[in-house]
């Protein structure tokens, strides 16, 4: 019931581009970026908005549809508040954070999962939570993405492909719940981080966004919290997302 309607949606218009693309077909001014290829395992590593969307499947359905490549399979590897740190993973530890990436277990556990499903398409989420931290955390959590992109590609397949997701704004909700542009600017800021760091680890970026008011088939967003819309929003969405790529 996460942010996947929205997630759905976006991506789908990216695909409307980069689905077309095929392993043979070298980039030119107007076909860059990514390319899927046959049998290709793909990897989501992130946060609640990736994590959640294990429970419908709307997202990899949509994905499945509209690549040209065969045979692309996905493993779910996300953590409800994860952080590149990934410090929600080591919720079996002891209290208190670690001082070091060698004593967070939850970042070995991430490591050994990669490791694992060797997968040759890493899907980062990352950004939503950091955030928080505003503009005193933004350096730290660029140079631990870094990291943490780096040792995941050590990690799989050789030559694996990374797509960076941005990270989407809260939307507006009626009162008394706060307005939430301030969050909104940081992520904004964050965002634009993440797709510089993009261009220098060499991954795609695909920016998100969070849908207001109403979709253009004129059904109403409903969101179960400030956050993200709900699981009802989600299959009008991957619908509509269809019908765009046949256009």
């Amino acid at each position: 019931m996460l942010w996947r309607c929205a997630v759905i949606a976006v991506l789908a218009g990216w695909l409307v581009t980069a689905s077309t693309l095929r392993a043979e077909d070298p980039p030119t001014k107007t076909r860059q970026g990514f390319v899927w290829k046959d049998g290709d395992k793909v990897a989501l590593i992130g946060g609640t908005v990736i994590e959640r969307e294990q429970n419908s499947g709307q997202w990899e359905l949509a994905l499945t549809r509209h690549i040209p490549a065969r045979n692309v399979t996905f493993r779910n590897l996300g953590w409800s508040g994860d952080t590149v740190w990934a410090e929600s993973r080591g919720l079996f530890e002891p209290a208190g954070r670690v001082t070091s990436l060698r004593e967070n277990q939850g970042y070995t556990r991430l490591m050994a999962l990669v490791q694992e499903q060797q997968p040759s398409v890493l899907i980062f989420g990352y950004g939503a939570v950091e955030a928080w931290e505003g503009p005193p955390g933004l350096e730290p959590f660029l140079t631990q993405y870094r990291q943490l992109i780096k040792d995941c590609k050590a990690s799989s397949t050789e030559g694996v492909r990374v797509i960076l997701l941005g990270p989407m704004e809260r939307a507006a909700m009626q009162p008394p719940l706060p307005a939430p542009q301030a969050y909104n600017e940081q992520v904004a800021a964050y965002s634009d981080a993440i797709r510089g760091l993009a261009q220098t680890v060499g991954a795609t970026f695909v920016p998100m966004g969070m849908p207001h008011a109403r979709f253009e088939c004129g059904r109403a967003w409903k969101c179960c919290n400030r956050a993200r819309p709900s699981s009802s929003s989600s299959r009008p969405l991957a619908s509509a997302s269809g019908s765009t790529k046949r256009r």
